[in-house]
């Protein structure tokens, strides 16, 4: 395996209070097997507040992973640990680091708000913005997420996404 490297097995619900407790590094590196994560981790991967980088393995041939995940390396589902081990190699060799959050506050706070269903004027209402201020914000979600609308980005159940959003993000920004 790659010289001054140990690996350690994390269940997803630990991996996942660790990170917010940032317990980790940009520097540490993350083997995904697709089967053995969750929505949780999926979505810190998305909005870029997942640290240091990851190696995805899919358990199927072919997954659609939005553009937050393709500035991380995906290996074949039957990759062997010559090519994990070279994935690794690479992978710190490289000094490209995820940018984290990517999403504004005020970003966070509309897509909370999108998740639970709640319309346009609703949301401009309570952030007291103008629904146009909602609306770009929305889009600059969407954007940011790498999609084109919001189905594109975040094809999940909207209970898994609330999990995640701190607190803070889900109440009113002023």
């Amino acid at each position: 395996m790659a010289i001054g490297h140990s690996i350690k097995r994390e269940t997803p619900r630990n991996l996942v209070d660790k990170i917010k407790k940032n317990k980790y590094k940009n520097s540490d590196i993350f083997i995904l097997n697709m089967s053995n994560f969750c929505m949780k981790i999926s979505y810190l991967i998305s909005v870029g507040e997942f640290p240091g980088q990851i190696i995805i393995i899919p358990t199927k041939d072919k997954n659609n992973f939005n553009h937050a995940f393709m500035q991380h390396t995906i290996l074949d589902r039957k990759a062997t640990i010559e090519e994990i081990d070279s994935a690794i190699k690479k992978v710190t060799a490289s000094k490209k680091l995820f940018k984290k959050n990517i999403l504004s506050e005020r970003e966070k706070s509309v897509f909370s708000y999108i998740i639970d269903g709640k319309s346009i004027s609703f949301i401009s209402l309570r952030l007291n913005i103008s629904p146009k201020t909602t609306y770009a914000h929305k889009n600059s979600v969407i954007r940011k997420l790498g999609g084109r609308t919001f189905f594109d980005i975040w094809p999940i159940e909207k209970g898994c996404i609330k999990l995640i959003l701190d607190d803070s993000t889900i109440a009113d920004v002023h």
